[in-house]
């Protein structure tokens, strides 16, 4: 599709949506697209094949890692600097990867959820259940809808996730690019900071008027700055601690606190 102006504002659901109906090209997405990939619509005839039909991107799925950069961030100086090796010694060796460091964490908007103390017991359980069978050695893509993110998911399992609607071919695309980010030494977990998500709907609102003119990138950049500074601002006046928000975040990226 060529839409118009004000469909730039599409959120990545609708943008998904149109990929598997077949009315995109190329969509750039991040994991949970095998999932996507394995929807099946009952009752729908495909190709004559049976009375279910697949998605689009069905078997035109390609996976891969996330690429690197030839500069690191020193924490000492504050600088971006060369990809030595000596202050990359994982970096690439060859080709396109030569002097790239390997990305340290996968495209992951990831899923976050905590169990209320104060719920019934019966709920409790319940709920823990749910999250210890989503973290299980078994294919949940299709019940979840959740992507494989263990290698224990993967590894010498393929018929399970034939079995549930995946094509070979984006299996291994998957199986390949998921096993090599795991296997690369930058790897490391992202850590989300608390109100990650408000911050996360301020940055969109505002990208979203800039994207159908109702902003100029100024005036968009000094909405957003202003924002920002309010929301920070009243979280730490809410805790009574001076750069708490700040303290947090700059941990969680192994930076020492003010």
């Amino acid at each position: 599709d060529v839409g118009q102006k004000e469909d730039m504002s599409w959120t990545f659901g609708s943008a998904r949506a149109r990929f598997r109906d077949g009315r995109c090209l190329m969509h750039f997405s991040w994991p949970s697209v095998a999932a996507e990939s394995i929807k099946k619509n009952p009752g729908c005839a495909f190709e004559n094949r049976s009375s279910v039909c697949y998605p689009y991107q069905h078997t035109r799925m390609g996976v891969t890692p996330l690429p690197g950069w030839n500069e690191y961030y020193d924490r000492e100086t504050g600088e971006l600097g060369e990809c030595t090796f000596a202050a990359c010694p994982h970096r690439g060796t060859g080709g396109f990867s030569s002097k790239v460091n390997a990305a340290a964490f996968m495209a992951n908007g990831g899923m976050t959820a905590a169990v209320n103390a104060n719920r019934p017991k019966v709920n409790r359980e319940a709920m823990f259940e749910l999250l210890a069978y989503l973290s299980a050695n078994v294919d949940v893509t299709v019940p979840g809808p959740y992507n494989a993110f263990r290698s224990g998911h993967l590894v010498g399992n393929k018929q399970a996730f034939i079995d549930s609607g995946w094509d070979s071919n984006d299996f291994d695309s998957f199986d390949v690019s998921t096993m090599r980010t795991y296997a690369q030494p930058n790897i490391a977990l992202d850590l989300r900071v608390p109100n990650a998500l408000e911050l996360f709907g301020l940055y969109e609102a505002a990208y979203n008027l800039f994207l159908i003119g109702n902003l100029t990138a100024r005036e968009m950049t000094a909405q957003l700055s202003a924002q920002i500074v309010s929301f920070i601002s009243d979280i730490d006046e809410a805790k009574g601690i001076e750069f708490y928000f700040e303290n947090i975040y700059r941990k969680s990226l192994g930076f020492s606190p003010r």
